[in-house]
């Protein structure tokens, strides 16, 4: 019969297996071994692999004629069953409707066997026997495929999974087989095991081995074989043993869990059992019902109630528990009792947080349980109310200039403040703190004696809650007419006081020192008072403050002239800075210092060593050329650079200095200097003037410097003259010298040797003039006496240069040349002495007696002597 199209179809198929035809009513199954080989023409394409277990048989395909290798074979029999066969029939092909069916074939078989006339030999490496397999009839067909009827034996299939198989058609022929070895495998089975087990206590379970094939008890099992759980590994005991098939044990699981199992091993097979729980019937985590959005600092309430494994309420729980939150600040921090498993109470959470959590515990018998609540958040909702304000409400005697401060409970969104303040004082500005809990308004000065309202419209913190309770300032200012303080220094309500610091307080006007009285507290001790001149301002120096100590100065008693009393405040509170915080203890040039020499270097001092790399300041000013350095223990920075320039102030600020431990710099950060005048002075005129001649034999000489003089350290020579007096002006700039007199027709030249000005600066210039007596009578020239005049100005108007004045005095005596601003106030004076009869010249640079230019402006210079006075005006341009 034609075997073709069969035959096609069924190596078109996707699964693999062996089976043979039954024959004999004796069933055997047939195991080929690791490396044997089957070989057939043509017919072997296509097949991808066998439905045989994944550890037993893997089809491959091998060369183009269809070589089939079956390789990984089976482990060595355990039982031999012997059993006589002939007449057998073996076919190679078949098919399952399982996708995963399982196949074992044994026994196993040697020989050789021929197809089509051809002999094709396979080897069995575990066989101890040769068997001879012969074709009883060969009448095989290339073409139809034609197989001759023969008898045959049947062949078993046994799949790990169930399956049906079905036998399709036969391939060789087996005229006898004198022995079958059977090789018998295992299994494991449970018997089921009850759920929930109790969590710590044994429960009983049993595993039986089972044969392959034929699903029995194995009897000739007696093994060890490891036992877990296979979710949490905490099962005692972990090895059990099998006698004769079978394992009876108590087994405990020491961790609760869901839908577990336990495994058994013996390293060859494994088995499963069911799925079930292992529970704590008692307590075993705490729930908490939904909390919702809270405002922080309100209590709200919590549920919670202690549950079991699978949530139910245990109604014996009677404990409490420890309470927390993610902030820490959670109040209280343990629940009360519970009552029949539940617990209801308020908690408190006083901070702000943007998601937070509720977390309960409780430890018994060394296990912890735990529970936490859903995630919410703690808001604000607090309003911001005015905490305190200054000037006070109600306040009166308010000092004209005082500010206006609020101070808020929490800070304050600044694009939200608005007020109003009536009446208006007008110029008024505001400020905050660092942290926006303060504002303080300034503003023009208050009017005298008048009532102000000062009324917050709107203002919200950061979470946008609105000012709530008082929003107004009421006050009244003080009457301008009584004294009161305008100022004072420490400011009040300072923190970070210098220890040295003195006192110092600035009324509105002259106080009568005899009434002036004040308390110190607590007193610093060493206490001494300093006024101004005009009686406005009081110093107080003293011993050095405490550190970190708060003080208060209280103007007990103060009178101006006229008798009135103190108005207003009449107090001043501080405290002082943090000794243990650098400080600048001291400084050079000091604070304030005038005169500074030009390349005077610049030395701060520490209280304590400072980090110099953390060191910064400014220097305004910069007079360039800047470097630093620092002594040994760091404590003194010395600056040098370049030189200064005359008679400027400079300022040096510390913006950072920090200690070795990191703290910044406290108290006063500046120093304030000016620098010396290094102008050196010159000689603006003399009389005689150099070249003069016919000078009168008794005429003073008269010189006039450009600015105050050093009068010890001028000297001076003219020879052949015997000098009397010498007399300088009352700015120092002028200097007349008397002498016997000339002698007649000489020529004389006079030499300032040495002179310096007030800052030590030695004269410029020339120092020399020479001049010519007269001819005659001492004093006037032959035929000539000179009139009282003063010529103008020259030149007039003056633009930055000197001015020269010329003038004429009939005969010797005092002279004063003055200049004079358009309101009268003398701000020059150019000659005050006696001088010589004739024609006299002075220059002027344009500058005040201290050096400064003078404005531009319009001036008058006024000449005064013998008993005549002139004037005339003089414009200067700038």
């Amino acid at each position: 019969m034609n075997k073709q199209p069969l035959l096609a179809r069924l190596f078109l198929r996707s699964l693999f297996v062996f089976c043979l035809l039954p024959a004999l009513s004796t069933a055997a199954t047939i195991n080929l071994n690791a490396n044997d080989s089957l070989t057939a023409a043509g017919a072997w394409s296509n097949v991808p692999y066998c439905y045989a277990d994944d550890a037993l048989y893997t089809v491959g395909l091998g060369a183009a004629n269809g070589l089939k290798n079956f390789r990984v074979g089976l482990a060595d029999p355990v039982d031999t069953v012997n059993q006589a066969i002939t007449g057998v029939v073996i076919y190679v092909k078949g098919y399952s409707n399982n996708a995963r069916a399982k196949v074992r074939l044994i026994p196993y078989f040697a020989g050789t066997a021929g197809i089509s006339s051809a002999n094709y030999a396979f080897g069995v490496t575990e066989a101890t026997k040769s068997y001879d397999i012969t074709l009883q009839d060969s009448t095989l067909s290339d073409s139809t495929w034609n197989w001759d009827d023969v008898a045959n034996l049947s062949v078993q299939f046994t799949p790990k999974t169930a399956a049906t198989f079905y036998v399709n058609h036969i391939f060789a022929m087996v005229t006898s087989v004198d022995t079958l070895n059977l090789l018998q495998k295992h299994y494991f089975v449970f018997n089921a095991i009850a759920t929930p087990e109790t969590l710590g206590l044994y429960f009983p379970v049993v595993i039986s081995a089972r044969t392959i094939p034929g699903d029995t008890v194995m009897s000739s099992y007696n093994n060890t074989a490891g036992l877990t759980d296979i979710l949490t590994g905490a099962t005692t005991p972990n090895i059990v043993t099998f006698t004769a098939g079978l394992c009876s044990v108590q087994v405990m699981i020491s961790q609760d869990t869901v839908n577990t199992a336990l495994l058994v091993s013996d390293g060859d097979t494994s088995g499963t059992s069911n799925q079930f729980d292992v529970i704590n019937p008692g307590l075993h985590h705490f729930g908490f019902d939904s909390v919702g959005s809270q405002a922080a600092g309100a209590a709200f309430p919590v549920n919670i109630a202690a549950l079991d494994f699978y949530g139910d309420t245990v109604t014996t729980f009677a404990d409490k528990a420890d309470l927390w939150d993610f902030t820490g600040a959670l109040t209280p921090d343990s629940s009360g009792a519970f009552v029949n498993g539940k617990w209801t109470g308020n908690v408190t959470i006083p901070v702000v947080i943007p998601s937070d959590t509720l977390y309960c515990s409780r430890t018994i018998g060394g296990r912890t349980y735990s529970g936490k609540s859903n995630g919410f958040a703690v808001v604000d909702a607090t309003p911001p109310v005015i905490s305190s304000n200054s000037p006070t409400d109600g306040a009166v005697n308010v000092a004209l200039n005082v500010p206006v401060s609020i101070t808020f409970s929490e800070p304050i969104k600044k694009s939200t403040f608005a007020y109003t303040c009536t009446p208006d004082p007008g110029g008024r500005s505001e400020s905050w703190n660092v942290d926006s809990t303060q504002v303080t308004i300034n503003h023009t000065d208050f009017a005298s004696l008048t009532a102000y309202v000062v009324k917050v419209t709107t203002a919200q913190d950061t979470a946008g809650n609105g000012l709530t309770g008082r929003d107004t300032i009421r006050f009244t200012t003080l009457d301008a007419s009584l004294p009161y303080i305008v100022s004072n220094t420490p400011a009040d309500g300072v923190t970070g006081v210098a220890l040295n610091a003195a006192v110092s307080i600035t009324f509105s006007e002259p106080i009568k020192k005899s009434a002036f009285a004040y308390t110190f507290t607590p007193d610093p001790g060493g206490r001494s008072e300093s006024w101004n001149v005009d009686s406005t301002q009081v110093t107080i120096n003293h011993t050095d403050f405490a550190s970190l100590t708060a003080y208060v100065v209280k103007v007990t008693t103060a009178q101006d002239t006229a008798g009135n009393g103190l108005t207003g405040r009449d107090t001043i509170r501080f405290t002082t800075l943090d000794a243990s915080l650098p400080y600048i203890v001291s400084n050079s040039p000091a604070d304030g210092a005038t005169g500074v020499a030009l390349n005077a270097a610049v030395s701060i001092t520490f209280s304590e060593p400072i980090e110099t790399t953390t060191f910064a300041y400014t220097f305004m000013p910069d007079p360039g050329g800047r470097s630093e350095t620092w002594n040994v223990d760091s404590t003194q920075v010395t600056i040098n650079h370049t030189d200064f320039v005359s008679l400027t102030a400079y300022v040096v600020k510390v913006t950072t200095a920090q200690d070795v431990a990191g703290n910044g710099l406290t108290g006063r950060d500046s120093l304030k200097f000016t620098t010396l005048d290094a102008t050196p002075p010159y000689i603006v005129s003399t009389s005689p003037a150099d070249g003069a001649i016919n000078v009168a034999l008794n005429a003073p000489v008269l010189i006039v410097f450009s600015e105050p003089m050093d009068t010890a350290s001028l000297a001076f020579s003219c020879p052949g003259v015997i000098w009397n007096d010498t007399v300088w002006g009352v700015t120092l700039d002028t200097v007349a010298l008397s002498h016997t007199d000339f002698s007649a027709t000489t020529a004389y030249t006079f030499t300032v040797t040495s002179a310096m000005d007030e800052a030590g600066n030695d004269l410029a210039g020339s120092n020399s003039f020479s001049f010519n007596t007269v001819l005659g009578v001492t004093g006037i020239p032959d035929g000539e006496r000179t009139p009282f005049f003063l010529a103008n100005a020259n030149p007039n108007p003056v633009a930055g240069g000197n001015a020269r004045f010329e003038f004429g005095i009939p005969a010797a005596g005092q002279v004063s040349l003055e200049i004079f601003n358009v309101i009268g106030q003398k701000i020059k004076t150019l000659v005050n002495g006696k001088l010589g009869a004739g024609r006299h010249a002075i220059m002027w640079n344009g500058r005040y007696d201290n050096g400064r230019r003078v404005p531009s402006g319009v001036f008058i210079y006024r000449l005064s002597a013998d008993g005549k006075t002139a004037a005339k005006k003089l414009t200067i341009i700038r």
